[in-house]
């Protein structure tokens, strides 16, 4: 799969309700830590997403998205890359004004937007 493709299909995992979630790159239906490619993950982190897509926690994929919330990929491979991309993520949730719930999918579906447009530029 392509960095384009792996976000796509990484953004259409976690954009539906109750299929996001941050603190952790995936849970369970019972709310247990899960490996974002484990068959009994429900919901997923962005970068979580993406490596339950692509099967790998660091790639071009995740560096583009890393780069849409932000963030400067650096020298960081492999898990230690994924662990600051996710802690980057974390940072970008918004507190509404109004004292409702945080909004951390929000500002996730649109890093994710952000990415692939840039891929889609690229191409």
């Amino acid at each position: 799969m392509t960095a384009l493709e792996i976000l796509m299909a990484a953004r259409a995992k976690m954009a539906g309700e109750g299929k996001y979630a941050c603190g952790s790159f995936a849970y369970t239906a019972g709310g247990d830590n899960a490996h974002p490619c484990d068959d009994d993950a429900t919901c997923w982190s962005a970068f979580g997403a993406v490596w339950s897509v692509s099967g790998r926690p660091w790639g071009k994929a995740a560096a583009t998205l890393l780069r849409a919330f932000g963030g400067k990929p650096g020298r960081r491979h492999g898990r230690k890359a994924a662990d600051h991309a996710h802690a980057v993520e974390c940072d970008a949730a918004v507190e509404p004004e109004d004292g409702s719930d945080v909004d951390m999918q929000g500002p996730a579906l649109a890093a994710f937007d952000r990415a692939i447009a840039s891929l889609e530029v690229a191409s």
